[in-house]
């Protein structure tokens, strides 16, 4: 199995910054299974439609849990809203001594280029991502996540 190392050093840093917190540690675990079969599931699933489904699937449910995490880790979860559109308008709050403010710029970036089109594709029959929508997507939520752990 081919691995993705950049999702793997995510992984890494989400289950580092949660050491000590037990229901968090086991959050960021679940990320890196998530992460994990984004691979995976290429050995698993031949029709390309369903794959490249899946693969959007698998890396935005990393990151929407990813950035939850980091959320509750620091006490900044908006009050009952989950979604990673709330937690992108508190990631562009920041929270002092706890993580910097996410840019208004790429905040609309990863709306667009990651909340919407992973809305269009799982909350739609009948719609599914090409596999350059799919690996455009996957690489967009890798690199984002990076750049919000890099706000700690």
């Amino acid at each position: 199995m081919k691995k993705n190392k950049q999702a793997d050093s995510i992984a890494l840093q989400l289950i580092t910054l949660c050491n000590g917190d037990d229901d968090l540690q086991k959050k960021a675990e679940i990320v890196k299974q998530e992460f994990n079969l984004v691979v995976e599931i290429e050995s698993r699933i031949n029709h390309q439609s369903q794959l490249m489904l899946n693969k959007v699937l698998h890396s935005t449910r990393a990151m929407d849990t990813s950035m939850r995490t980091i959320l509750e880790l620091f006490n900044a979860m908006p009050r009952k809203q989950y979604s990673m559109g709330s937690y992108i308008a508190q990631f562009q709050k920041g929270k002092d001594k706890c993580f910097g403010k996410l840019n208004g710029n790429l905040a609309y970036r990863i709306q667009t280029s990651v909340v919407e089109k992973r809305n269009k594709y799982l909350h739609a029959a009948g719609q599914y991502p090409t596999k350059q929508e799919a690996e455009q997507i996957v690489n967009d939520v890798e690199s984002y996540l990076q750049t919000i752990l890099n706000l700690i």
